[in-house]
């Protein structure tokens, strides 16, 4: 009996010293957003060590209604913020390649009746976007729209029920 005390205080001192960690945690500003919903949506770290982001910001819970792109240094100081506001279209990715920001949109143009893709291209430190269309689609071509592979939530949850071991079947005659 008088082993199990010692034995169960090094059990316990182990389990201790097993939860320190060497990382480094550094906090940025706390911000708040009185007048939008904000989430992140992309962050990416460029060779300098400085951090991108892409936040949406919402009105209700429909489509966002626009972006917040922030600059931070690699000591969390915000260095420049930008808005985009936005109109039937959503932010699909976040590039950084040399110099330049690339933020991947995707659009529904109503004039002519057709969905793009576009490259929201600036230089890392102006955030002054040029558009350029990558591809286009017209919406009569489309039977269903299916977010052209990019999916936000898993497969399974397009459908109304899922249980381990369901078969889903493809409706192409096709394949």
């Amino acid at each position: 009996m008088k082993y199990y005390l010692p034995i169960f205080f090094l059990i316990i001192s182990l389990g201790i010293k097993a939860q320190e960690s060497n990382l480094k945690i550094i906090k940025s500003k706390i911000f708040t957003n009185e007048k939008y919903k904000t989430t992140l949506l992309f962050a990416k770290e460029d060779t300098n060590g400085d951090i991108f982001l892409v936040r949406n910001y919402f009105k209700s819970v429909a489509s966002p209604i626009g972006y917040y792109i922030e600059h931070y240094n690699k000591d969390l100081t915000l260095l420049k913020s930008d808005k985009i506001e936005v109109n039937r279209s959503e932010l699909r990715g976040l590039y950084l390649i040399d110099s330049k920001i690339i933020l991947l949109q995707f659009k529904y143009l109503q004039k002519e009746k057709k969905y793009a893709f576009v490259a929201l291209t600036s230089v890392k430190e102006e955030f002054d976007f040029i558009e350029k269309e990558i591809f286009s689609i017209d919406r009569d071509k489309i039977k269903k729209y299916d977010h052209y592979g990019i999916r936000k939530e898993p497969e399974f949850t397009l459908f109304k029920e899922y249980k381990f071991g369901d078969v889903v079947e493809s409706e192409n005659k096709d394949l």
